[in-house]
């Protein structure tokens, strides 16, 4: 995770090796990259939140969450 605070700009690069997930059904591979972006997401929010650059916290992590909500049932074919 890297924090440039000239440019108001927080990244975090996510990445997974291709072959174990080649054979896994889509709804086992759904919940566990919501998961893990919900685990970068909120250390990203935590991390903007100490730079003093987030006024509401926790809607943002309520916002995160739902669209994360949304991602898997789209993801798994449901109607969003």
């Amino acid at each position: 995770m890297k924090l440039f605070l000239k440019r108001h700009l927080l990244t975090m690069d996510m990445v997974y090796a291709c072959q174990p997930w080649k054979t896994i059904d889509r709804n086992a591979l759904a919940p566990v990259v919501s998961a893990d972006m919900a685990t970068c997401i909120d250390m990203m929010i935590e991390r903007a939140r100490r730079a003093g650059e987030l006024l509401q916290p926790d809607q943002l992590r309520m916002d995160v969450a739902n669209a994360l909500a949304d991602f898997e049932r789209h993801f798994l074919g449901e109607a969003v």
